[in-house]
């Protein structure tokens, strides 16, 4: 797994990925989820896996979540890790695989995370799309629904993708000074609507679970070829 990565940006950030807890039982069906929970936890041992593979570890603000993972998972002797962070900036990672899945070619990285990861995809798609369009290949893609704000009136050229939660007006700007028309993220709130309306930016919103799991299950895909694992997708809600 670490080999996927750059072993620098690890070394750099050992918080942003890791086995949180590992146990002897041979691995031989890893599943993969975008968020490590007591659903994805059940999922996991109702399908039969010896490892979860998430994006996310348990958020130490959601109180209880990883005792509670831990009390299904450890008597079971199933392992967790994730990659955060890494597995964002990487070029088969959250980003990189919707623009992939949406047919849109990546001509540039940005959005920096921790001065370390560039996170974020600038793409363009083959010949210019109405917004309309791009929506539905994006609720395709996701498989949810997905809100649109159209605050401009011309064809989508250049999108900025950054899946999950970057919805923050810095990262909207960044986007704007690249020159692109259009960003899609996996979160909102007010200011990233009226940044975005202020802008002239297209705004497409997924849920922050969808807009990541491509990355995941590209990474669970590089992780059965290599080790001759069955990999293997664990059902989560897309709540957001």
């Amino acid at each position: 797994m670490t080999g996927l990565f750059d072993a620098g940006q690890l070394e750099q950030c050992p918080d942003e990925w890791g086995f949180t807890w590992a146990s002897d039982r041979p691995i031989r069906r890893v599943g993969y989820a975008t968020n490590l929970t007591v659903e994805v936890a059940r999922e996991g041992i109702a399908q039969g896996v010896d490892l979860l593979l998430t994006h996310h570890d348990t958020w130490p603000f959601l109180y209880g979540m990883r005792e509670a993972c831990a009390d299904l998972l450890h008597p079971r002797g199933i392992s967790h890790c994730f990659f955060h962070a890494p597995l964002d900036a990487a070029d088969f990672g959250t980003s990189a695989a919707l623009a992939k899945r949406l047919g849109l070619r990546v001509t540039g990285k940005c959005l920096a995370y921790r001065d370390i990861f560039l996170c974020g995809r600038v793409a363009q798609p083959e010949q210019p799309l109405e917004l309309d369009a791009v929506k539905a290949l994006l609720t395709e893609a996701l498989d949810e629904p997905v809100r649109a704000w159209a605050h401009n009136a011309s064809p989508v050229q250049k999108v900025c993708i950054a899946a999950g939660g970057a919805h923050v007006t810095d990262l909207l700007k960044e986007a704007v000074d690249q020159g692109c028309d259009t960003y899609i993220t996996g979160e909102k709130i007010l200011y990233t609507l009226e940044y975005a309306r202020l802008a002239g930016l297209n705004l497409l919103v997924g849920s922050h679970t969808g807009t990541e799991l491509l990355g995941v299950e590209a990474m669970a895909q590089r992780v059965a070829e290599g080790c001759a694992v069955q990999a293997v997708r664990l059902v989560e809600e897309h709540v957001e």
